[in-house]
């Protein structure tokens, strides 16, 4: 993406009509409704779909592998819709296409005209399933070979969970939403697990062999065919998580059919929040959405593998247990060992953590290698100034990235 495909003044205007009409997501509202009051909704939508359906689920690594895939396939000729939530710079990329990404005009256009259905329906939807249901109008209008889902939250009940997928993949497993999910490592699997189907192959880059072995278990159960790769020795611990990603987006593609050689060797340009680095100024800055302790971790990981090139980083995270805001801050300590600055800050997003809350989590953390960072646009402003080239990592929330993405763009 570039700053030709972003224009703030519609994207506000959209968000401000979902906001108004449709509101903003309510996870705990979603779930206690369930799927079975959406089938009737969705029905004649998914009953249009003529496309192979390849669901991808699990805590991190779901957007990677999900357009890594859809980049093989589109270099193979296949025409695909891409599912991904949630979005970083602009909404519009929930809606991704061999195409491209949908326009502001044809997401406006069917926002009103669907809104309006729905409405003469007596139809209420979340702010995430109403999009989904827009995504299935939208990608049954292109008549592509693949409809390609990124889970949202869990697996069970989530609205990409309606369809039926010709293949389905889970990336990882870690705690996260645990509001939601469970707090046992089980339950949260048992969530994502759900997205699998009898005698449908199922692919699984799962880290810990407990966990390994109950998806064993549930897919000899329930008639899943079942593909490990840890098992199959195609990924192994010393891989980084982006690495492990990649596998699996091959993997999944050679199981729709792609050569094996070209699947494990294409070589894939990051999307927006996942890695790629920005020039500005006298400024190189790479973001990486890393909202929570694994992927925290695994970052961590990845950095240290490749020597720390970094030297600032710049970390902002969105409300969740404090607990949690410390053992990612424990965790860049652990793994940057002094090699690089680091600043905590905030951003204005009602989901984000408080400035008072980080203060005092900074205070307890009482670490000179951390310092708490006022005004972060003002920070990046005077490094992009500066007469000497400057790296800096910025981290943690997505809903961050985002504002970081769009403030470089209209500077």
């Amino acid at each position: 993406m570039n700053k030709s495909d972003f224009n703030l003044a519609s994207e506000e205007k959209i968000l401000k009509f979902l906001d108004t009409e449709v509101g903003f997501e309510n996870y705990q509202n979603a779930i206690d409704r369930g799927l079975e009051r959406l089938r009737p909704i969705f029905k004649s939508l998914i009953e249009k779909i003529n496309s192979k359906v390849i669901t991808i689920g699990g805590t991190n690594g779901k957007g990677q592998t999900a357009h890594h895939l859809a980049a093989i396939l589109k270099s193979k000729g296949h025409s695909y819709c891409l599912w991904t939530s949630p979005h970083v710079v602009t909404i519009r990329e929930r809606f991704h296409s061999h195409q491209g990404i949908i326009s502001y005009a044809e997401l406006e256009n069917r926002i009103y005209r669907l809104h309006s259905k729905l409405i003469n329906e007596s139809q209420v939807l979340s702010f995430y399933e109403f999009l989904f249901y827009i995504f299935l109008d939208w990608a049954n209008a292109l008549d592509v070979d693949y409809f390609i889902l990124e889970v949202g939250l869990g697996g069970r009940l989530d609205a990409t969970n309606l369809l039926s997928p010709s293949l389905c993949a889970i990336t990882s497993v870690s705690r996260d939403h645990q509001k939601f999910l469970g707090h046992h490592l089980k339950d949260i699997l048992w969530e994502k697990y759900q997205i699998s189907r009898p005698h449908k192959l199922l692919v699984t880059a799962l880290e810990s062999r407990y966990l390994r072995k109950l998806v064993k278990q549930w897919a000899s159960r329930d008639s899943v065919i079942h593909y490990d790769l840890f098992e199959t020795l195609i990924v192994d611990s010393s891989h980084n998580f982006s690495e492990r990603n990649t596998f699996l987006a091959s993997q999944l593609a050679i199981e729709l059919g792609i050569d094996r050689s070209f699947a494990k060797s294409y070589s894939w340009t990051p999307i927006i929040g996942r890695g790629q680095s920005i020039t500005h100024g006298g400024l190189e800055i790479n973001l990486y959405g890393s909202h929570n302790i694994d992927g925290m971790k695994k970052l961590m990981r990845m950095l240290c593998a490749k020597d720390f090139p970094e030297k600032t980083m710049i970390l902002a995270f969105s409300m969740r247990e404090l607990q949690d805001i410390r053992t990612m801050l424990l965790s860049v300590l652990a793994f940057t060992r002094k090699r690089c600055k680091i600043y905590v800050t905030y951003f204005d997003n009602w989901k984000a953590l408080q400035k008072d809350q980080i203060k005092f989590i900074l205070e307890e953390l009482g670490s000179e290698q951390v310092e708490f960072l006022e005004d972060w646009k003002e920070f990046l402003s005077n490094s992009a100034s500066h007469s000497h080239p400057k790296k800096i990592l910025a981290a943690g929330s997505y809903y961050f990235i985002g504002q970081v993405y769009q403030y470089l763009y209209s500077h």
